[in-house]
């Protein structure tokens, strides 16, 4: 049986590999397409992921943008 600690340690982990998943798909739109082209759908695709589910780890495309020029 895991412990509570195990368990939130899974989940953070999870989560911090989740949001650099979204930060490594918005890199390579920027390079294919421009920073014009990310939207928050596209940046869902490219990660493999939910548009839902990016607002999970970031609140707007901005946040995500500031994320990546502060190469999280």
């Amino acid at each position: 049986m895991r412990t509570e600690a195990a368990r939130n340690t899974r989940r953070k982990l999870l989560s911090e590999w989740r949001r650099h998943e979204v930060l490594d798909a918005v890199r390579r739109i920027f390079a294919r397409l421009g920073y014009a082209a990310v939207n928050v759908e596209k940046i869902a695709k490219e990660a493999g992921m939910a548009k839902g589910t990016i607002y999970l780890y970031f609140k707007s495309k901005e946040e995500i943008i500031a994320a990546v020029i502060a190469c999280e």
